[in-house]
């Protein structure tokens, strides 16, 4: 109603001021001239105020893509590579990043410090520190050469099958800012040059970051202690994508884990390799209809399912 005596207002004006010109100038007898002073105030007492502008997350990605190269110490001459492919949050108007790249670091590198570039460059050493154990010494170079496939290993305390590899990429999936959510995947992957599948590591992780809150959402943020229960029960008993999987050991799911997708009302709980099924299955991902436990929803929880 207010939007239309607004518009009423303006018709007035209008014809008021055709009137005007047609005499000449003059205000003829009966007429109401308003001066501009009267105009705002009529129609600030008319029209509807703005409302205040919602504050929206929106990062700035910088892409970082580096690639580091390490030498054994091995007599095998060997050589590899650590790569970093990030979509990485560098800056937000009006809020502080800093958290979330600490959140990011220490969900990747368990490392809760900003410098990114410090971050990788230990990572990758922390990783290759793993092959081959204590008696293999990892140097960095500058230049990758290329590794023997079968070279003299006499002497040496271990055999590499392969050269090691060490990959992250870490992916924006892009800020919900309904729910004040941003999204971050990462994918994973070494390969520590063992002769076993057991030498090769994957992992699929999923971050959602409260941003308004500045941390990461966990499952208590969608589910109450009871509903929390059920999901457990429910992963226990013909989840989603059971089929999917031919060696799951049947061990009782006894807790919740913190890496987990939320895709059209189903929660997807991600298991890493070993750990419910055998390494031939991989990373695993069970989910649970959020629908199922709708009374025990949060209301973030309650969102997911429209």
């Amino acid at each position: 109603m207010k939007y239309f005596s607004a518009l009423l207002l303006f018709g007035t004006l209008t014809l008021t001021s055709c009137n005007f010109a047609k005499n000449g100038g003059t205000a003829a007898e009966g007429d109401s001239i308003l001066d501009s002073t009267q105009v705002a105030a009529s129609v600030a007492d008319t029209v509807v105020p703005d409302l205040e502008a919602v504050k929206v997350f929106k990062p700035r990605i910088q892409k970082i893509n580096k690639e580091i190269y390490y030498k054994a110490s091995t007599k095998q001459k060997i050589y590899t590579t650590a790569h970093f492919d990030l979509q990485w949050p560098a800056e937000a108007e009006g809020y502080d990043i800093t958290p979330l790249q600490s959140a990011i670091n220490e969900w990747l590198f368990t490392d809760g410090s900003t410098n990114i570039n410090a971050i990788i460059r230990r990572a990758g050493l922390e990783w290759f520190k793993n092959c081959g154990g204590d008696e293999v010494k990892w140097t960095e170079v500058a230049k990758r050469e290329k590794s023997d496939d079968d070279g003299d290993s006499s002497g040496d305390e271990i055999h590499f099958w392969g050269e090691p590899e060490y990959s992250v990429k870490l992916t924006f999936d892009g800020v919900d800012n309904d729910r004040h959510i941003a999204q971050f995947t990462l994918v994973f992957y070494g390969y520590n040059g063992g002769g076993t599948a057991a030498g090769i590591l994957a992992a699929d992780k999923e971050l959602y970051y409260l941003y308004d809150e500045q941390r990461v959402m966990t499952v208590d943020d969608i589910a109450d202690a009871k509903g929390q229960r059920a999901l457990l029960r429910k992963l226990n008993n013909n989840p989603i994508n059971i089929d999917r999987y031919d060696c799951l050991n049947g061990e009782e799911i006894k807790e919740l884990p913190d890496n987990f997708r939320i895709e059209k009302g189903v929660i997807y709980f991600i298991f890493p390799k070993y750990l419910i099924a055998c390494g031939a299955d991989g990373n695993v991902m069970l989910g649970v209809r959020l629908s199922s436990i709708s009374d025990n929803l949060t209301n973030l929880g309650r969102t997911y399912l429209k």
